[in-house]
């Protein structure tokens, strides 16, 4: 036996009354002797799980539980000993009130008194990180995975396009029905890290280029960088700080192959140092001749 019930129940200490609950019911319909006919082994983690959730449940219980600790706290006899339950003893078992029959509700179907309609299984959500390349490209990964059948390799085919909102589905490889239910199914969330050169909206990659103020006024050529390649890229003269070019096609794909988004190019001009007293006054004699920008009527206009 475990020696950490809420390990047991995969919860934080500071579960509230509800994520305790629904923890327990999850794992109970995993184990439930009525999906795993004859498997000793799930009817022990049965009676593992019902044993936890019987303490956690309890305010006063769990209290001591805190305090004293597993081994003390079971030791002193102040816990439950579901071990020594039969499956019908702990089919009547009283949580707070609510005897475990009721408190699992459908899990029991297969009793007289409750339906018998099949019940489709829970579904499995499996959170998988994946490099940025994957959204450009696509990927197929083979992960081992604890399914409704066990544990199993699956393939799991990750699309070009995802994003951290995606949900990939496999049908059938979540938990197991009831009543000759159908499976649940297993659903993949990719977890996709920042890029350090692109930030992303949608299908449409941005990425910021410095530029001197040279290049800015004069226009250039230079080479922009892009997920499939480097490309050519021409600046016009007089190019504004945070002006965007537009490379199309060269962005993320859209999910179900309805096309790729855009690379826009952000410029960013960068102002180098003066230093030398010759190139101050080739500045001076040029800024002169160039046209000013005309602050004083916004000046004026300020004033309220």
């Amino acid at each position: 036996m475990a020696k950490n019930y809420y390990d047991i129940l995969g919860i934080d200490k500071k579960a509230g009354e509800e994520e305790i609950k629904k923890a327990y019911r999850s794992l109970a319909r995993k184990y439930h002797p009525d999906v795993n006919h004859g498997d000793k082994q799930a009817e022990a983690k049965f009676k593992e799980v019902s044993e936890a959730y019987a303490v956690l449940s309890d305010t006063e219980k769990r209290s001591q539980y805190d305090s004293l600790g597993h081994d003390v706290f079971t030791n002193s006899g102040k816990g439950y000993n579901f071990n020594n339950m039969n499956y019908e003893e702990m089919r009547n078992f009283n949580f707070g009130g609510v005897s475990m029959e009721d408190l699992l509700g459908d899990i029991f179907g297969a009793r007289s008194h409750r339906s018998t309609r099949p019940i489709k299984g829970d579904d499995i959500q499996y959170t998988l990180a994946i490099p940025f390349s994957d959204i450009i490209r696509g990927n197929e990964y083979e992960l081992n995975l604890s399914t409704g059948s066990g544990q199993e390799k699956i393939k799991v085919k990750i699309p070009a396009g995802v994003n951290n909102n995606s949900k990939i589905r496999i049908a059938g490889k979540g938990n197991p029905g009831l009543n000759n239910g159908p499976n649940g199914d297993l659903y993949i969330l990719p977890k996709i890290p920042k890029h350090t050169v692109y930030e992303r909206d949608g299908s449409d990659l941005y990425v910021k280029i410095d530029i001197d103020m040279f290049e800015a006024a004069l226009g250039t050529k230079i080479q922009a960088p892009t997920p499939y390649g480097a490309v050519n890229l021409s600046i016009p003269p007089t190019t504004q700080e945070g002006q965007k070019f537009r490379l199309k096609g060269k962005g993320v794909p859209e999910l179900k192959g309805n096309g790729v988004g855009d690379l826009y190019i952000i410029a960013h001009i960068k102002i180098p140092e003066i230093k030398n007293e010759d190139d101050k006054k080739a500045l001076l004699e040029i800024m002169d001749r160039c046209s000013r920008p005309d602050r004083d009527s916004i000046i004026n206009k300020g004033f309220i």
